[in-house]
Formats: structure tokens, C-alpha cells, sequence
């Protein structure tokens, strides 16, 4: 559950702040976000006519429906290094995980320090606005930032991404071209990570800047799936 308040509001401007917590209250997440108060235009965005199939139990969003793809059992991990798996993401020797499949960000290229993310930007990622939901663009840009840290770990190595923040410089029209994110390693401590990414349109403009941090676990399941560890 996520739940926003209002910090402060201007004519132009306006700050708030989020809670995210689990259902049994535990702190996830904290943000912060900075908003532009602007007049509505004349013609309000088009509603998208067609958000998918129109038959059965197939109008059901896809929260709702079985998950597809896999998570990557914790053997993958301790026989590949992290460059290794992105190359099997990339190249489908791995098969994807469910998030790939429920908005369509994939790998599509990978070094050591670097890895790229694309993602259609299609109508079932549009915000009321009209434009795609800034937090898809922000997932987007941290899967990018989180993957060129794997691509620096060793088997065995577990890492976790601690923070995030995120300018957004232009809206994403739900048109369905690729959106692109390019996310660098620019700092690799023993057990820290500082990470940069781009965030690009189809046609090559910028759309948002990201920086963030991870922290890197030797000896730590790969999968996190042991979540204590971090209660």
C-alpha cells in the first residue's frame, strides 16, 4: 500500500512524500517527489480505445491472471556469474521473469558495468493524464541500473539496489515504440555500487535521468529470497 501526502503546494509547484508498506504495515519504501502544478490543455488527452482482448476471463488485468515467466532458481546464480545470466536473458537461454511479461522491458544489451533496457511504450502502461505512468519510466530506468550492477558480480553474489532518484525531462506518449534505458556502473566499491541511467524515446530524445546505489552481498543467497536478512 502506498500512501501519499501532500508536503507543501504553491501557485507552480508542489512537494510530497509516500509510505509504502506491506499488508502487515512494515515500512518498504519512503519517496519524495517534486511535481509542476501547469494549466490543462484545451483538448484533453485521447482514452485508448482498445486495452486488449475483449472475450472471457481475458478482460481481467494481468495482476489477475497466472503469472508467466520464471524466477531463476537459486543454482542458476551459483554456477553464472551476473554478466552470464544477463547474456541468457538477452539471448532467451534464460527464460524471462514476470515482470518482462506484464509490461514488456526486456535486456536487449549487456557488458560488464552497462546494461540496456527497452519496453513498448503501449496504452496499458497510460497514467490518467493520458502518458505513460512516470513510475513505469522510473522502473524502467532502475531495472537498467540494478542489471549493470549484476553485470559486475561474481557467482554467488547477491546485490540489492537501496535507493533511487529519478528527473523526468519530457512525457511518454503511449504509442507503442520502445522506450530505452542505458544504466552505468560509475562507482564499484567492495560492497557498494553508484549507478547512472538515460532514459530515451523512440526517436532518440531524452526522457528522464536517473542515479541510484546498490549494495553488493558476497555469500548472501543470489535469490534474496531469505527476505530476514533484511527485516
Amino acid at each position: 500500500v502506498g500512501r501519499g501526502t501532500l508536503v507543501h503546494a504553491s501557485r507552480q509547484l508542489a512537494l510530497s512524500q509516500v509510505a509504502v508498506t506491506d499488508s502487515t504495515g512494515r515500512l518498504i519504501a519512503h519517496g519524495t517527489s517534486r511535481c509542476l502544478l501547469i494549466q490543462l490543455p484545451g483538448t484533453l488527452p485521447r482514452v485508448p480505445a482498445d486495452l486488449g482482448p475483449a472475450r472471457g476471463d481475458e478482460l481481467d488485468g494481468p495482476y489477475q491472471r497466472p503469472a508467466l515467466g520464471a524466477v531463476l532458481d537459486d543454482s542458476v546464480w551459483a554456477s553464472q556469474s551476473g554478466l552470464e545470466i544477463m547474456d541468457g536473458l538477452i539471448t532467451g537461454a534464460l527464460e524471462p521473469p514476470p515482470l518482462s511479461y506484464l509490461i514488456g522491458a526486456m535486456p536487449v544489451d549487456a557488458s560488464e558495468g552497462r546494461c540496456v533496457f527497452a519496453m513498448p511504450a503501449t496504452e496499458w502502461l497510460t497514467s490518467p493524464l493520458g502518458t505513460v505512468e512516470g513510475g513505469v519510466t522510473a522502473c524502467l530506468a532502475d531495472l537498467s541500473m540494478a542489471c549493470a550492477v549484476q553485470t559486475t558480480v561474481p557467482v554467488g553474489t547477491a546485490y540489492a539496489p537501496v535507493d533511487l532518484r529519478v528527473q523526468f525531462v519530457r512525457p511518454v506518449p503511449p504509442d507503442g515504440r520502445a522506450v530505452t534505458a542505458t544504466g552505468n556502473v560509475v562507482h564499484r566499491g567492495r560492497t557498494t555500487a553508484v549507478t547512472r541511467a538515460d532514459v530515451t524515446s523512440a526517436d532518440g530524445k531524452l526522457i528522464a535521468t536517473a542515479t541510484g546505489s546498490s549494495l553488493i552481498l558476497p555469500g548472501r543467497r543470489p535469490d534474496l529470497r531469505d527476505l530476514a536478512q533484511f527485516s
